[in-house]
C-alpha cells in the first residue's frame, strides 16, 4: 500500500510540472487571501468571503505571510500541493477497512485520488483546496472510529 501511495504520491506532483515551471498566484490565491493575510493578519482568517469562511485557504495565506511577496507564487503552489496530498491521506486509513478491507485497494483509492482526470484548475492553488476538504470529509465520515463504532451511523440511530 505505502508503495502506491508513494507512487500516486510522485506522479500526483509530476501532474504539476507545467504549472511549476511558470508558478502564478490563482483566483483568489493573490488579491484576496495574500493581500488580506498581510493586511490583516490572524484575523482573516474568520473574514467571510463570497458568503462563506474560507478557512483552509486563509490559514496557509497566514502561514505562508512572512515570506517575501515575490516568493507567494511558489510558496502557494507547494503548500497547495503538500496540503492536497495530506487531505487525500484518509483513503488509506485503516478505519475504512470495513468498506475496503484490501490495504492495497485502499492505495488504489488514494491513487485514483491523486491521478483523477482534469485537474489544471484546482491544482497547486489555495483558492481550490476547500473542494479537496469536501472528499476528505466524505472520507472521513465513511471512516470507523477508534473505538470501533462507525462514523456513518450516529450513536442515536436505531
Amino acid at each position: 500500500m505505502l508503495f502506491i501511495a508513494a507512487i500516486a504520491a510522485a506522479l500526483f506532483v509530476l501532474r504539476g510540472l507545467p504549472r511549476m515551471r511558470s508558478p502564478a498566484l490563482f483566483a483568489e490565491d493573490g488579491q484576496i487571501f495574500l493581500a488580506e493575510a498581510h493586511n490583516d493578519g490572524i484575523a482573516a482568517i474568520i473574514t467571510p468571503y463570497a458568503g462563506y469562511l474560507h478557512v483552509i485557504p486563509r490559514l496557509v495565506a497566514a502561514l505562508l505571510e512572512p515570506l517575501p511577496v515575490t516568493s507567494a507564487p511558489i510558496a502557494y503552489l507547494w503548500a497547495a500541493v503538500v496540503v492536497h496530498l495530506l487531505f487525500l491521506t484518509p483513503a488509506l486509513s485503516t478505519r475504512l477497512a470495513w468498506l475496503i478491507p484490501s490495504p492495497v485497494l485502499r492505495g488504489g483509492l488514494f491513487a485514483s485520488l491523486c491521478l483523477m482526470a482534469p485537474l489544471w484548475e484546482p491544482y497547486g492553488n489555495i483558492a481550490n483546496l476547500i473542494f479537496v476538504a469536501g472528499l476528505t470529509l466524505l472520507l472521513l465520515i465513511l471512516s470507523t472510529d477508534r473505538h470501533g463504532g462507525s462514523g456513518v451511523e450516529p450513536s442515536w440511530w436505531p
